[in-house]
């Protein structure tokens, strides 16, 4: 076993360990099933491998955790009275099995408000949306559910008269977990609606270019002045530099006026929008006075960050501050524009490898495989054998190099789809994978086997990755060579010597060597004739007897044998020569 060790993959597989959430800290999932099980190895006295042992497997249940989030907490709307105002609002199941929520609303005497489903998850009830609900839909983990809260003033209401109204989102699974949500109506004569989108919407693509268009008009009866609009750039997000555009309603971000990201506003050639300036991390556009009837609409884009896990919300939501008769008013805010990240998987694996041993050597290629996508993922690995050899792929538990009884494990096909894989891997994990072969008995020297071992994501197959490991037999190649002198017809009574040569012209070593030439018919030995050495001028005289000291004759067989005991080992290029006289009968 050649023992290979990865130093520099400790600090990446420690970096691993740490996984980011979706934004809920993320519970162990009800029904999950924790189960663990002991082994044990060991040999006979001999040193021989028996089967290994198992203990009885210890299971422990998790049991189900309600918790719930309502957002936002807090939000203050204006418009005139007697007239209705949409609260959207997001419940979240974050606690760790399914559960459903009952909502209720409470209001001012006098005041009306009704829960709304939210089919489109705009944060505004649009035609159609008539479905009035008390409760949510059974929700997963993590999974939202989406409403509008709408609140009517009555029409004798005073202007500035404000209202605040809750709702409530309580476990049907623990009745004592809830969240609320404080909802705002401020009275007032100018009523400015605010609606925000983003294109595209849905599921997008780490990369992926969002345009945000924040459309206002001023419904109401006075004018609403110093009209200011902020926007944070969401989370997950990169602002893109000079992107802020102005423009009137129902235009495009093509035929909108660019702006500049500069603290221009008000000065000569300059304009009234900036970004990061004004407010830290935030677009500002400085709208001015907006009359009754007035409208416009902004337009700014981000780019989704490059790894955003699957599943992770953009949301985004403008502020818009202003006054009336000189008297700042509650701050207003859009709808909400959301989207959610896809997933986009990455997988990789390292290093290519070339590696040298002797048939029946068991190498050894630690290779790592990471998960580099946004998503959990379940990695596949294929081994192609240009030899057509058997390769065997275990983790390497404690990246020591080594595959040992020490929790190494084989790799399996955990996700029943007749591939071999290296289990679940969490956004950015890494695994240390040794990659194991025993070189064939017999396989010829200098011989190679060049091996591909692929990774493919279980998300998406298509996503590959691959190593080429090459393997060299180093084997040796014994022959053997015998020469007589003299040569030619000789008499009887002629001293006939014997020399035998045994070179490895191989790259391994050859073990055992031994050599045993038979006393010629007609022949007899010549006692104490036998030399043996590495080279001509080395050889040295050995005793006739098999006493161990390297050569001898065997009288029972009629035959030369070396050595006579012990081993005689060759490297590549290494020779032995052995020497000894008969006489023609």
């Amino acid at each position: 076993m050649k023992n290979f060790r990865i130093l520099a993959f400790l600090c990446l597989i420690a970096a691993c360990l740490v996984w980011a959430g979706l934004g809920y800290a993320a519970l162990t999932p009800a029904g999950t099933v924790i189960s663990n099980q002991a082994h044990a190895d060991y040999k006979d006295a001999n040193g021989n491998s028996l089967p290994r042992v198992f203990a009885t497997p210890v299971t422990t249940l998790v049991g189900q955790v309600a918790a719930v989030d309502l957002s936002p907490p807090t939000s203050t709307k204006s418009k005139a009275k007697g007239t209705t105002v949409n609260f959207g609002a997001e419940i979240v199941n974050t606690g760790n099995g399914q559960d459903a929520y009952t909502l209720a609303v409470a209001t001012c005497p006098g005041w009306t408000a009704v829960i709304y489903l939210d089919d489109n998850e705009n944060g505004i009830r649009d035609a159609g949306e008539d479905t009035e609900v008390t409760a949510t839909a059974a929700l997963d983990p993590n999974e939202n559910y989406w409403v509008v809260v709408q609140v009517t003033s009555p029409a004798g209401a005073s202007n500035g008269d404000a209202c605040d109204t809750d709702l409530t989102a309580t476990s049907q699974f623990d009745g004592t977990v809830y969240d609320m949500g404080t909802f705002t109506y401020v009275v007032q004569d100018a009523e400015l609606t605010v609606n925000k989108t983003v294109s595209p919407s849905g599921g997008v693509d780490p990369g992926t270019v969002l345009t945000y268009a924040i459309e206002g008009s001023n419904t109401g009866t006075a004018t609403a002045e110093n009209v200011i609009v902020t926007d944070p750039i969401p989370a997950n997000t990169t602002y893109v530099a000079n992107s802020i555009r102005v423009g009137p309603s129902g235009g495009t971000y093509g035929t909108a006026t660019p702006q500049t990201d500069l603290a221009d506003n008000g000065q000569v050639g300059g304009d009234t929008a900036d970004y990061n300036i004004s407010n830290p991390g935030k677009v500002t556009v400085f709208w001015g006075d907006a009359p009754a009837g007035d409208s416009g609409i902004i337009y700014f884009q981000v780019k989704v960050n490059a790894n955003v896990q699957a599943g992770v919300h953009i949301e985004n939501t403008a502020d818009i501050d202003y006054e009336v008769g000189g008297v700042s008013q509650p701050t207003d805010n859009s709808t909400k524009a959301q989207n959610t990240v896809d997933s986009q998987p990455d997988v990789s694996i390292t290093t290519d490898q070339s590696l040298s041993g002797d048939p029946s050597d068991e190498m050894v290629y630690p290779i790592e495989v990471c998960n580099y996508g946004n998503s959990a993922d379940v990695i596949d690995l294929t081994v192609q054998s240009s030899q057509g050899w058997t390769w065997t792929l275990w983790l390497d538990l404690d990246l020591d190099g080594m595959v040992e009884d020490d929790g190494d494990y084989i790799l399996t096909d955990t996700d029943g789809d007749g591939k071999v894989d290296t289990g679940s891997l969490a956004v950015g994990a890494c695994r240390t994978i040794l990659a194991l072969v025993t070189i064939p008995a017999g396989s010829a020297d200098q011989s190679q086997d060049t091996t591909l071992i692929t990774v493919a994501s279980s998300v998406d197959p298509t996503v590959t990755d691959s190593v080429t490991l090459i393997t060299t037999v180093t084997a040796p190649v014994l022959n053997i060579t015998k020469t007589v002198n003299p040569t030619g017809t000789q008499n009887p009574g002629t001293v006939l010597v014997y020399t035998i040569t045994a070179t490895n012209t191989g790259t391994g070593a050859a073990t055992e060597v031994s050599v045993t030439d038979q006393i010629p018919t007609y022949t007899t030995f010549v006692a104490g004739s036998i030399h043996t050495g590495s080279t001509v001028a080395s050889l040295a005289a050995r005793s006739d007897a098999i006493d161990g000291d390297g050569a001898g004759y065997s009288q029972g067989v009629n035959s030369v044998v070396a050595p006579d005991g012990g081993t005689l080992s060759l490297g590549q290029n290494g020779q032995w020569i052995v020497r000894f006289s008969v006489t023609i009968d």
